[in-house]
């Protein structure tokens, strides 16, 4: 028998917005990976999709001064959605 794991089909990239305080400094992508349990886009890491972009936020905008939020701007989406077909 096959381990179930994450794979990487047919899940889209998170679109993220990058704020210091209330400005708006940019965008990053992170990629998602197929998550079987609930089944839905998710995290490719044990981080977790928002934590990874805060760390992409902050390396990416050193403005942030390592204090990015981020807000997700297409986040992945459960696969009751009929854009995943």
């Amino acid at each position: 028998m096959l381990p179930l794991g994450p794979a990487s089909a047919d899940c889209p990239d998170s679109s993220e917005s990058c704020y210091k305080g209330s400005e708006l400094v940019g965008t990053v992508k992170v990629g998602s990976c197929w998550v079987w349990m609930p089944p839905h886009c998710g995290s490719c890491g044990d981080e977790g999709l928002r934590a990874e972009a805060v760390t992409r936020c902050n390396r990416k905008y050193k403005e942030c001064e390592g204090e990015c939020k981020t807000q997700a701007g297409v986040y992945p989406y459960p696969i009751s959605n009929p854009g995943l077909r």
